[in-house]
């Protein structure tokens, strides 16, 4: 148990004093601000969907913080009041802003609708349920980020941390043994390349 927990399970007017005197300027007490949400002996649904919805742009669709986020919403998601539930999801579905000064536009529409789609499906195969039917977005915004792929979503919740560990070399032939000539050269190509998850090249 870290000191902040300590404190919340001693005095908890003394903690909530704490979380708010945190301040969105910086990347540690963000961490701290969401970590916090997440707290339902310490915070309150409301009070918890209020601290996220008060999270900077930046914060908010960073990709470093999106862990810590995507686990604090789906442990309140069902306990939210739904009018403050609505505004977050309209957050979710309107995306990040455009990075005007190094983005092209059809480079932020790509990556606008990867981001959304990563977090709409980690969140839904997650048990929380959108107020609207978003079948339709949802097609809208695949055909805008073509390279999108499903399994993103099972990834968005993947550490940023550093990792280590020995690189190894997968010898099978899987399945090329079995390939046409004609397209051998083109499926060894689809094959090859590393799998920094799993540190197999």
């Amino acid at each position: 148990m870290n000191t902040l927990d300590l404190l919340l399970t001693s005095d908890r007017t003394a903690w909530r004093h704490e979380v708010q005197s945190w301040s969105d300027s910086g990347t540690i007490f963000s961490r701290l601000r969401i970590g916090a949400a997440g707290k339902d002996h310490g915070l309150s649904a409301g009070e918890a969907v209020r601290v996220l919805l008060a999270l900077s742009e930046a914060v908010f669709w960073t990709p470093e913080p999106t862990r810590d986020l995507l686990l604090v919403l789906a442990r309140r998601w069902a306990a939210m009041p739904s009018g403050l539930r609505r505004r977050l999801e309209l957050r979710i579905r309107r995306g990040p802003k455009r990075w005007v000064k190094f983005e092209k536009l059809a480079q932020y529409r790509r990556r606008r609708a990867a981001y959304i789609l990563t977090r709409v499906k980690w969140l839904t195969d997650n048990g929380c349920a959108f107020s609207v039917d978003l079948g339709a977005e949802i097609e809208r915004w695949k055909l805008a980020a073509p390279d999108w792929r499903e399994e993103y979503g099972a990834q968005a919740i993947e550490s940023f941390e550093t990792r280590a560990g020995w690189v190894g070399s997968d010898t099978t032939t899987r399945g090329l043994e079995a390939e046409p000539p004609a397209t051998l050269l083109e499926r060894a190509r689809d094959l090859s390349g590393t799998d920094h998850r799993s540190f197999i090249e």
